[in-house]
């Protein structure tokens, strides 16, 4: 998940509201996941029903029997590093949020499920949350069950607290700019800054449509949509010595703790050259690409978002302001990648890939893999993305070197996972990661079906072949390139 880029914002359910104190929600509009599945599988085993009754060590036991289960499952290339687990387990959430209603006489302030699916009783969700943030929640609906907010709460779709760890800016999310609402959102904006709950800034954000996501990303044609009520226009973080200034409705990292890890991780895992060009793909303001950048020559950013484009480019101006980056705001698909990317061989190119939860648009990947970079980290912030993408680069030329997941989700049953792809070319002397058995051979890199099952570049073939032959009794030749040697993946 990037820090930066969209608007990746949770859908909720409103049922089953219980009081007037916050409620979390039973169930999601996504179907359940096969990864999902098998969390709730280790969980039933353990004789537990929520992640959170669990202790941080058990609950990484799980997702790392989950994790290796489930690459299994999709016969995907090799099972994966061991988990890279949070810094901080509990309480690390930056960004929280509240669904207000207005339904008998009383104002209901509803949890969503946070990246859990359908797991069951997830009651215990506040537990990700920071106490400071649970505190400005039961002093915001003090005044909001008063008589005189009873217009303003009305209109009001969301709370949201976004946190640098220290200091909190409240957005309130509402359905109209109208002189009473905007009146009675100063007054309660006066209270936070006086009080002595670390507020830094409060704002309004228009939805008049009343979406199911806290900050639509469709937004209204209205002269103005988004109001400061008090302190700073923008919000910051500091990481790895590095401080990154954001618009308050871009998107950033819920998982403060872990970010310097993370970044290690891709530091790691994307090859450094002095002569190369580093092409990051859903950028957001920049996190990843201003602290990689002075390891290419050039590097360029692309993301759908204008609010972070913006940010990237004035963290640049501070950070690295003689570097060769640029940033572009567009829907990442192949029009854009033709429109900013520079013509193919100019120069080696490294993609870090990291889109929202839904994945790349449908060609993206084919067209990366057309240029032929040297590298590919993608970055999946949800795993049940993986058996989707990864086989479209098996399939173009490229194969899976390193697999590492982090918590960046703890206390549910989600996880972030970077995968390498290199070219065969530069693999086909170095089989240590993912090679068969001696003397197994390898199925070209094309989806083949057995048992009514998927197997992915030949790994499943490679597991049970024997003499050309799967267990299924079907007979499935090894293909090979002409007059070319390949490795077993």
């Amino acid at each position: 998940m990037r820090a930066g880029h969209k608007n990746k914002s949770i859908r909720r359910d409103v049922n089953n509201r219980k009081s007037f104190r916050d409620q979390p929600t039973s169930g999601s509009s996504r179907p359940v996941s096969d990864f999902y599945r098998l969390i709730s599988e280790e969980l039933s085993h353990q004789g537990v029903s929520s992640i959170l009754e669990l202790t941080y060590d058990q609950e990484i036991r799980i997702k790392n029997s989950a994790i290796r289960r489930f690459f299994e499952q999709h016969q995907l290339p090799g099972a994966g590093e061991t988990i890279i687990p949070s810094p901080l387990p509990r309480h690390y959430r930056t960004t929280s949020k509240r669904r207000i209603e207005y339904r008998q006489n009383q104002v209901l302030a509803g949890l969503d499920n946070i990246e859990l699916e359908a797991l069951p009783n997830q009651e215990h969700l506040y537990l990700l949350e920071p106490e400071s943030h649970r505190l400005i929640y039961d002093f915001i609906l003090s005044f909001l069950q008063k008589s005189a907010f009873l217009t303003f709460a009305k209109h009001l779709n969301y709370l949201i607290i976004r946190s640098d760890g220290k200091r909190h800016s409240i957005i309130f999310n509402v359905d109209r700019f109208e002189g009473e609402i905007i009146h009675k959102a100063k007054l309660l904006a006066n209270h936070l800054r006086e009080s002595d709950l670390s507020i830094l800034s409060v704002f309004m954000y228009l939805d008049p449509s009343r979406s199911d996501y806290f900050l639509e990303s469709r937004r209204p044609h209205a002269a103005v949509d988004f109001k400061k009520l008090y302190g700073p226009d923008k919000l910051s973080i500091e990481v790895s010595d590095k401080r990154f200034d954001y618009e308050p409705t871009a998107f950033s990292q819920i998982n403060l703790s872990i970010l310097p890890e993370f970044i290690r991780v891709v530091k790691e895992l994307l090859p450094v050259d002095e002569g190369g060009l580093l092409v990051d793909l859903y950028c957001g303001y920049g996190l990843f690409c201003l602290h990689l950048a002075d390891k290419y020559r050039s590097a360029l950013g692309i993301d759908s978002s204008a609010a972070a484009v913006r940010a990237a480019k004035d963290n640049q101006r501070f950070l690295l302001p003689s570097s060769d980056i640029s940033f572009y705001q567009a829907t990442i698909d192949k029009r854009a990648l033709q429109r900013f990317l520079p013509a193919p061989g100019a120069a080696k190119e490294y993609i870090l890939l990291d889109p929202p939860r839904q994945g790349v648009a449908h060609g993206v990947i084919q067209a990366l893999a057309e240029r032929k970079p040297a590298a590919v980290l993608h970055i999946f912030c949800g795993i049940e993305q993986i058996p989707k993408e990864a086989p479209i680069w098996l399939r173009s030329g490229y194969q899976l070197e390193r697999i590492v997941p982090l918590d960046l989700f703890p206390g549910t049953a989600n996880i972030e996972t970077c995968l390498l792809f290199k070219p065969k070319s530069e693999l086909s002397g170095n089989p240590r990661r993912f090679a068969s058995k001696p003397g197994s051979q390898k199925l070209n890199d094309q989806s083949h079906t057995a048992n009514g099952k998927r197997i992915y570049g030949g790994i499943r073939a490679n597991r049970q072949r024997t003499d050309g032959k799967l267990r299924t009794g079907k007979t499935m030749p090894a293909k090979r390139a002409p007059g070319r040697k390949t490795l077993p993946q």
